[in-house]
């Protein structure tokens, strides 16, 4: 799947805020280096199980 640019800086921007200076210089060359030729691409990863623990536990009152 071709890489969006303008869907890559979305999702960074929840993570890292919206001012792009303030980026490690990593993240800023994911977005704006030509992602053709870096070959950069979104990727979707599928698990191949999922395990589902129940963590609860009964509150005790002092």
């Amino acid at each position: 799947m071709p890489f969006d640019v303008p869907r890559g800086r979305r999702k960074l921007t929840r993570c890292l805020g919206t001012d792009e200076t303030t980026w490690d210089a990593g993240f800023v060359h994911y977005l704006h280096d030509a992602p053709a030729e870096r070959g950069t691409m979104r990727l979707r990863p599928t698990p191949d199980s999922l395990t589902a623990k129940d963590l609860s536990y009964a509150a005790t009152l002092p």
